[in-house]
This record gives structure tokens, sequence and C-alpha cells, in this order.
């Protein structure tokens, strides 16, 4: 019969035979931790001797402890566990150690910031609207889709502010503020804000980051009789949201298709008579050419990427059309990973005769400008920048040709009524698809040819397009 321990007896403890037990019986040596009397418990199977853990905390999961009561490894994890031989004890003091380093804190505001963001995705999503109440200069470097600029502080309002605060501090900015949006200024700008609200109950206030000029706008506007909420963190936290967005848009599962033809193809009206397409061009108030600019400016970068996130939320889909683009639309680049994966993906062809893509030139580039109200000079002057632009690629002597074809287009296009011919201009746009667009077309297209899956006309596409989902593109791509 094997002697059992002093504590435990032969029944209940076997703690001699594997050698747990000094000579006199104990449990454990005093040498160990001198003036204390261990127990059985100090040695039960997964308290000392197993693999204490404590649960949510990856750096401590799975960590030995040694038979001296010590963590195992560095000093640093010795240190969270300290000589605790208590399971509970070791997940306590690595459960304190993490406080107060803020790991915890730390993890529970990265949870608090994704369910923000989550909840800003869903907004933009549903097409909430905003009322942004920044200044104005910084609603132009950036806003976001469904916002309108209402600010409760100009430009040269937020300026004094500012300098105040730097100065003075943030109470003595308060007051600033108040006192130059006071009486009749703080009535007009309240029932700016009001009308807004009372067409759309649903909106929503933003400023800069979540602070005092969105709190304050949603205290007076309260007061008015329109409750609304405020967007948490302000226009930073929406464009921190649209920038994560933007970049799991490149990871998407669902296919990308891009939809490739020569200049004049009228690629951007099919574009949108398919469903499940964004308009690059469309949000970037540009054609994508040296020619392209039209009278819209073009938004800020920021704007711009904001608009493409939010036109990729509301994309649901089996895939993704977009239209054949360099990463620069006119003074706009596309996201870097987006650019990278339409360099990757299938291509549909779209074929349209010559004849047929220089009246669709004519009619994008002169008629409809010149019926929407924009002078033939004004007009004839944009097009004389864009050829001088592309100067060095057309050539001296082409980029000549095609200079005097266009100013005999717009001398001879208005007769002595003023009314407006169109016709001349189709010389000048011939000499630019045979000697600059077409030649740099069949260039690019060489290095696409083996990306194609479909190619025909409108009628062609449309159709592939219309039986096309998920799982038939999957087959046709492999």
């Amino acid at each position: 019969m094997v002697p059992g321990c002093s504590e435990c007896g032969p029944a209940r403890c076997g703690h001699r035979e594997r050698g747990r037990l000094d000579a006199d019986g104990e449990h454990g040596s005093r040498a160990a931790a001198p003036g204390l009397r261990r127990t059985h418990h100090d040695h039960a199977h997964g308290r000392q001797c197993g693999r204490p853990r404590a649960p949510g905390i990856p750096r401590y999961l799975g960590r030995n402890i040694r038979r001296d009561g010590e963590l195992r490894g560095s000093p640093a994890r010795a240190a969270a566990g300290g000589r605790y031989r208590d399971r509970r004890g070791i997940r306590r003091r690595a459960r304190y150690s993490l406080r107060a380093s803020g790991t915890f804190s730390a993890r529970r505001d990265a949870l608090r910031r994704r369910a923000v963001s989550d909840q800003l995705l869903a907004l933009l999503r549903r097409g909430t609207p905003f009322i942004d109440v920044r200044a104005p200069g910084e609603a132009e470097r950036g806003t976001v889709p469904g916002a309108r600029n209402m600010p409760i502080l100009d430009d040269a309002e937020r300026t004094r502010v500012g300098t105040t605060y730097k100065q003075q501090g943030q109470d003595a900015a308060i007051r600033v503020g108040h006192r130059l949006v006071s009486g009749a200024v703080r009535e007009e700008r309240v029932a700016t804000w009001a009308a807004f609200a009372a067409q759309h109950p649903d909106a929503w206030i933003f400023c800069w980051r979540g602070g005092q000029r969105s709190a304050i706008a949603a205290e007076w506007l309260a007061a008015a009789g329109h409750t609304l909420p405020r967007v948490p963190g302000g226009f930073k936290a929406l464009r921190n949201a649209l920038g994560e967005a933007l970049s799991a848009a490149c990871r998407d599962s669902r296919p990308w298709i891009i939809l490739a033809g020569r200049t004049g193809s009228g690629k951007t009206d099919f574009l949108c008579g398919v469903p499940h397409a964004i308009d690059l061009e469309g949000l970037a108030a540009h054609r994508g050419s040296a020619f392209g600019a039209t009278a819209t400016e073009q938004p800020a970068p920021v704007t711009f990427e904001n608009a493409l996130a939010t036109a990729w939320l509301k994309h649901a889909g089996p895939y993704l059309l977009l239209e054949d683009e360099s990463r620069t639309i006119g003074r706009l680049a596309l996201p870097e990973d987006w650019h990278l994966r339409m360099q990757s993906a299938p291509v549909a062809l779209l074929e349209v005769d010559a004849d047929q893509r220089r009246a669709h030139i004519v009619r994008e580039y002169v008629e409809l400008p010149l019926r929407a109200g924009v002078a033939p000079e004004a007009l004839h002057a944009r097009y004389t920048a864009a050829l001088t632009r592309i100067e060095r690629r057309l050539g001296g002597l082409r980029r000549r040709a095609v200079q005097s074809a266009l100013d005999t287009a717009f001398i001879t296009g208005i007769d002595t009524f003023g009314a407006f011919d169109t016709a001349p201009h189709t010389v000048w746009v011939d000499l630019l698809l045979r000697d600059y667009y077409d030649p740099m077309y069949d260039h690019q297209i060489e290095n696409k040819m083996r990306r194609v899956v479909i190619r025909g006309d409108a009628a062609t596409l449309r159709e592939y397009f219309r039986s096309l989902d998920s799982s038939s593109f999957k087959g046709a791509a492999a």
C-alpha cells in the first residue's frame, strides 16, 4: 500500500507516488515559499501544474506555470502571475495587469469604433441626408453624399474662434462664438436648418469631430422644434468609415467586369443602362480624356473617394461593371487598390463603327454643351487648351492640322442669325480619332485581349449582362 500524505490520506492523494511530497509527507517544498503551509489544493491538477487560461486574453493563453508558482517565459509574463498558485488568482493578476496597461480599454474602444462605423455606413447606404455645420472652406475640401453645407460659423468666424482658442482657451472661444452668432444671425441660420429638417426629418447633423459645433446646432434646432441626431465622431468618423469600405471593396468576392471600347463608343451611356454598374466619370465630373472637362467643376479628391465608397455600399448585384479608365480621371486619381483590381478584371468589349463614334462625339462634346448654354468662345478655348496638352504625343504637324480644323469649325459653324451648325466639327473630330485616339487604343487593347470574355455591339453586350449572374460569370472567366 502506498503511504498517503499527512493531510489527504491514501484514498484521496497519490502525491508521494508521483513525487509531489517531501520527506515529511508535506506538499511541496517549504523553501519555495518560507512560512507558508501548502495544502493538497496547491497541487491539484490544472492549478500549479496545469495550463491556466485567461479567457479573451490571447497574450496569456496556454502559458505553463512552473512548480514554484511562476509563469513560464519572460519576466513580464511572470509578473502577471507572480507566486499565485490558484488559477483564479493568476487570471485576476493578469487581468489587472492588462487593465493597467490599457489593453482592455483599447479593445473596448476598438469595438465601440467598429459599432459606430457600421452605423455610419448603414446611414450612407440608405442615402441619409446630413446637415454639415462646418465652415464652407472645410466642406470644399471634402464632404459626403447627401450632405448640405449650412455652417454654424463661416470661414472668417471660424478663424476668429480658432485664434481665440489657441490664445485664451476653450471657454473664451465658446464665448466669442456665441457673440458672433447671436441675434438675427443665429435666427437666420437656425431657420435654414429648420427648413431642411422639415423636408428631411431623418437627417443627421455633423461637424468636424462631433464636438461643440454640432452639439450647439442640435441644441438650437431642438429649441426650434426639430430634434435631429448627431453623427458620433463627425465628418472624421464618416471619412474613416468610408475609407475602410473603399479598401474592403477591393477584397469583395463578387466579380468585377471592365467595359472597354474605342473613344466615342458610348460606353458611359451603355454603363448607365446596366443596373450593376458604377459610373466613375459621373462621380468625377469628367469624361476621362484630354477633352473630357465639363462645365461642372470636379469635386475634391476626398469627396470623390467618399462618393465612390458610397456607390459601392449601395451596390448589391452579383457583379460590378466599371468603365475602362486610366488611374487619373481629370485631376482626380482612383485609389491604387481599385485601379490594380481593374487592371486584372475580365473585359467586355463594346464595338461601334466609326461613323457612329464620330456622331456621338460631336453630340456629346459640341452640341450638348452649346445647348446647355456654354458660349462657343469658351468651348473653343477649352478645346484649344486640351489640344495643347496632347501636342507632344500628337506631334506638331498633326496638332496644327487639328487646330486649323477646330478654328474653322467654330468660325464657320455660326451663321448670321446666331444658329450653330455642328457639321463642320466632324472634320477635327475625325482627325483626332485617326491620328491620336485610335492608335492609342490599338496599343492598349493588345494587353487586354486575353481578358476579354465578351465582345460585340451594344445589343449583344446588353443581352450578355442581362443573363449574367455570379456562377455563370465564374464559368466564363475560367
